[in-house]
């Protein structure tokens, strides 16, 4: 599923469009894991495991490629790390590019994802099929070990009021407070990151980067809208929804300095879709639940239509 933060307007059209792109996840992480941008014999998100240049065939200036290299063990990935070490605490707050820093979440991962490519492949070069279920695997298991953060708490959020009139407020202020942040965009950050994987637009990544300033920005914005009681809970989920869309999407955007990141990125993106559609689902159906209507063309009326109800 892809929802693209451009025009809060077009919202609610996003999410029925969506299905058309239902298996552009698999075809992205396909495309990174067979990436290689000099030709080298060595994949982008390889090279960032050896610390040698995806732009450079010979990194070191040996007279051979960096895949050659690597073969006559000239070249050794960079700074062994246990897996073990992995820390949950780092996933929000230490997620470098191309030199990791010591002890990071892009080390650590470096290392392990080593260590089972090189299991997986025994020496013989895997198929591009092979590679995408490789690290689609390796991704989906640190997905598991370093578990997403939500950025808010219930104690955050500033809970007041309660009953049909105070949430037909927060409807309104909702809408109003999303509606100040948009990207100019014309398509999703995942037809963007297919731009970028081939070359097309050399500015894709740029806008993948600002639709992450969107997300990051409305969650935050939307976390201080006072909300009233009965829709406290609702309104943290969608706070943490968007926040967490942020994240996913800033990680689409490091495919030239981290294509593992990226990688990681596209593994936790359609998780990350369906939560935010189910966040807006169910502030919506909550309204429908307190037979509060809010009639289309007033203030909050496109906000409970984001991810519509009937009856919305």
């Amino acid at each position: 599923m892809v929802f693209a933060a451009y025009l809060i307007p077009q919202w609610p059209h996003l999410f029925k469009a969506s299905n058309a792109e239902a298996g552009t996840t698999d075809d992205l992480l396909k495309a990174i894991a067979v990436k290689d941008s000099d030709g080298d014999g060595l994949p982008d998100w390889e090279e960032s495991l050896y610390g040698t240049d995806p732009d450079k065939t010979d990194t070191g200036g040996r007279g051979m490629t960096d895949a050659q290299a690597v073969a006559q063990g000239l070249i050794v990935p960079k700074a062994p790390i246990p897996a073990s070490s992995v820390a949950s605490s780092t996933i929000a707050k230490n997620i470098p590019g191309k030199a990791p820093a010591p002890g990071s979440l892009t080390e650590q991962f470096a290392q392990a994802f080593f260590a089972q490519y090189v299991a997986a492949h025994q020496g013989a070069p895997l198929s591009a099929d092979d590679m995408a279920t490789f690290v689609a695997s390796a991704l989906s298991e640190l997905e598991r070990a370093v578990p997403q953060q939500d950025a808010f708490t219930l104690g955050q959020m500033n809970v007041s009021g309660s009953g049909p009139e105070a949430m037909r407020t927060y409807a309104a202020a909702a809408e109003n407070t999303l509606a100040g942040y948009t990207a100019p965009s014309k398509k999703s950050e995942l037809l963007y990151l297919g731009d970028a994987i081939s070359g097309s637009d050399t500015k894709a990544l740029d806008m993948i980067g600002k639709i992450a300033e969107t997300y990051t920005g409305g969650a935050h914005a939307l976390s201080s809208v006072p909300v009233p009681e009965e829709l406290a809970t609702k309104h943290l989920a969608l706070a943490n929804a968007l926040a967490n869309m942020g994240t996913v999407t800033q990680q689409l955007a490091a495919l030239d300095r981290d294509p593992l990141l990226t990688s990681l990125g596209l593994a936790k993106y359609p998780d990350d879709v369906i939560a935010m559609r189910n966040a807006f689902v169910a502030m919506a159906q909550t309204f429908k639940d307190a037979g509060v209507v809010v009639p289309a063309g007033e203030p909050g009326s496109q906000f409970l239509s984001i991810s519509p109800v009937n009856g919305y």
